[in-house]
């Protein structure tokens, strides 16, 4: 699956749900935080599965505790799904490299690196630790695929775009052979998220993507990966190659 060519990425947005999942004609997916509720409502798995905030973790495994059928369908994840994580998480380096969590930092090291992410783990397929180095707006390091760049944007009182800091690079990093990535519920910041009624950090993200934007465009032509955007609303349409 590292190999394929081809790789979905599927997002939180409200798009999602638009989507007819049989579009995936089984290439590999790789999709961020809460998108595993959309994965369950139509009973199959992504391939790849990847988080930034632990919070997302802790959610995910009281859903499927407090529903039999989720926890039912969760057991296929040891079977399909693979995590991808920075080998950080889950320490106390987590915090040295400026990131944070909405439940501060003893919760992350104690409750979630000690309880929550080892029982994660346990339940599925695989856990890759990824060697990630946090830098600020510089994508250089996937043009050597060195370790894997987790771009922050350091104006203060900004939330970093996590398409373009995040899930791309993530992408762009893992799957070396990669020419096209098809995209579905990221960026469609017109409506909330598919599965909450939250919209919160939609500017700080639309303010980070206008300075990451043009770095990350410059980065697919380099790599000379076509992208492309299932959902029309999405704010990153101007990525496109194609």
């Amino acid at each position: 699956m590292r190999n394929t060519e081809t790789l979905f990425l599927v997002g939180p947005g409200q798009s999602v749900q638009d989507f007819n999942p049989s579009d995936l004609q089984g290439r590999p997916t790789l999709t961020f935080s809460g998108t595993m509720d959309w994965f369950f409502e139509h009973n199959i798995y992504p391939t790849y599965w990847c988080f930034i905030d632990p919070f997302t973790v802790e959610t995910l495994l009281k859903n499927i505790e407090s529903n039999p059928k989720k926890a039912e369908w969760a057991k296929g994840l040891k079977d399909n799904t693979t995590l991808l994580y920075n080998h950080f998480q889950g320490t106390n380096e987590f915090y040295q490299r400026g990131l944070t969590t909405s439940q501060g930092q003893v919760w992350n090291i104690q409750a979630f690196g000690q309880i929550y992410f080892p029982q994660l783990k346990s339940m599925l397929k695989e856990s890759i630790s990824l060697q990630t180095e946090v830098v600020n707006e510089d994508y250089s390091l996937l043009l050597t695929r060195e370790k894997y760049p987790l771009i922050k944007h350091p104006e203060y009182g900004k939330n970093t775009d996590k398409f373009t800091s995040y899930v791309l690079p993530l992408a762009l990093y893992y799957f070396p052979n990669l020419k096209e990535i098809i995209s579905v519920g990221f960026g469609d910041y017109d409506k909330p998220r598919a599965y909450t009624t939250n919209a919160e950090g939609y500017e700080g993200f639309q303010l980070s993507y206008q300075k990451l934007g043009p770095m990350v465009k410059n980065t697919l032509d380099n790599l000379n990966i076509l992208i492309r955007f299932i959902n029309r609303n999405s704010y990153y349409l101007d990525l496109e190659n194609v």
